[in-house]
């Protein structure tokens, strides 16, 4: 996934996406059809950003989420 614009120093992005079938899903939890706004979250630190995804999991197990850091690694948090 491309990185986001403006994306400051330190800051790391996650999206959420269907493990069943990697469909990526918009900020509001529905499946991104390529409009409205980027399916991304945008996080000043990585540990906000696992803080995060461990929520999503923990209330909706069949998501995965995906941390991009801006060096190009990334983590994958499934249930």
């Amino acid at each position: 996934m491309k990185e986001p614009a403006n994306l400051r120093p330190g800051q790391v992005w996650v999206v959420r996406a269907e493990v069943a079938t990697g469909i990526v899903l918009a900020q509001n939890g529905e499946r991104f059809l390529s409009t409205g706004p980027p399916p991304y979250h945008v996080f000043d630190s990585a540990e906000e950003a696992r803080a995060f995804c461990l929520r999503q999991l923990s209330e909706a197990p069949e998501v995965e989420c995906i941390l991009f850091h801006s060096a190009g690694r990334t983590e994958i948090f499934r249930a």
